[in-house]
């Protein structure tokens, strides 16, 4: 059986990392046939809770036809709370599911490793993923503080630099000129 997967990230008019990894990938998902929900839109508005619960039943309804969820989230209260309906309904339907940490809050890690319950809500939702993929290799070691997982578990996978970036000179080069 072919795994469908479905790419669950943020809207990629909102400002940060994930919004622009997936600007980056987004040609790549398109031509491999993966499918993005975009879980989080920069939105100010009254009625957001009620998106939300929208947004959720939308999710659950097209859940069915994936086979591996791939949620880019940070490790940080709001999005914990937030992409929690997706985790749980991975875990719920069995399906595959891989995490991809895009950094996140060390307050909000610290209070996880401090929290007995919030590192058992974690060691049960996200950390129990078929795939954990982090920024850098210092994550596997902080992480396996809220549950111990095997290392094949992990993947390494930096942010990629856009190549414009890479050619400029930095603020410090400019300023001793």
């Amino acid at each position: 059986m072919n795994n469908k997967i479905l790419f669950i990230t943020s809207h990629p008019k909102c400002p940060g990392g994930i919004a622009s990894v997936y600007k980056s990938l987004a040609g790549e998902l398109r031509e491999n046939k993966i499918d993005v929900f975009y879980s989080y839109e920069n939105d100010k508005s009254a009625f957001k809770s009620i998106k939300y619960i929208i947004r959720y039943l939308s999710f659950l309804r097209l859940s069915y036809r994936y086979t591996v969820f791939h949620l880019n989230t940070p490790l940080s209260l709001n999005s914990f709370l937030r992409d929690l309906p997706y985790v749980l309904i991975a875990k719920i339907f069995r399906k595959k599911l891989a995490v991809h940490f895009h950094g996140g809050k060390e307050s909000f890690y610290d209070m996880i490793i401090s929290s007995r319950i919030l590192r058992f809500i974690s060691s049960i939702t996200y950390f129990r993923a078929n795939r954990i993929i982090v920024l850098g290799s210092s994550f596997i070691e902080d992480y396996n503080k809220i549950k111990l997982l095997e290392k094949q578990i992990y993947k390494v996978l930096p942010n990629p630099v856009e190549l414009i970036y890479l050619n400029q000179e930095s603020k410090r080069e400019i300023d001793s000129k």
